[in-house]
């Protein structure tokens, strides 16, 4: 685990037998990402935790995996966010385990299933059979 202060600036690749779980008690930390960056865990549904807001820093590339031994959960539990638009990519491979993204995130998501079309239009027309759905 890694309990931070401050910023946590994360410019190398890390590979972990175990889980991976960033904190800040002290509930001040933010962490950044330059470069090109990997996160590995291996073993057994192995979870990779980063609690603190996360800024990609251009440009960057972040892959997270947690597929070896079957795939752990990879969880952010604050925003996610890139420098400059368009110059940050995140990969994530969690295998059989799960994404637990950000509240934004997962608020984002549930505002736009309120937008989602589930009415018949003028297209039914040609295919009365097919349920409606789309934004």
């Amino acid at each position: 685990m890694l309990d931070h202060s401050g910023v946590l600036a994360i410019s190398g690749n890390i590979s972990s037998n175990g889980n991976f779980h960033e904190q800040s008690t002290a509930g001040t930390g933010t962490v950044t990402f330059s470069g090109t960056r990997t996160i590995t865990t291996t073993g057994t549904s192995r979870q990779v935790r980063i609690e603190r807001p996360v800024t990609l820093l251009n440009p960057s590339s972040l892959s997270i995996d947690t597929s070896a031994g079957g795939g752990g959960d990879v969880r952010f539990d604050a925003a996610i966010d890139g420098a400059t638009a368009g110059a940050q990519n995140l990969t994530v491979n969690a295998g059989a385990g799960g994404m637990v993204p950000a509240a934004e995130l997962r608020k984002a998501g549930d505002w736009l299933l309120t937008k989602e079309v589930r009415r018949k239009g003028d297209w039914s027309v040609k295919r009365p059979d097919v349920e409606p759905s789309g934004w």
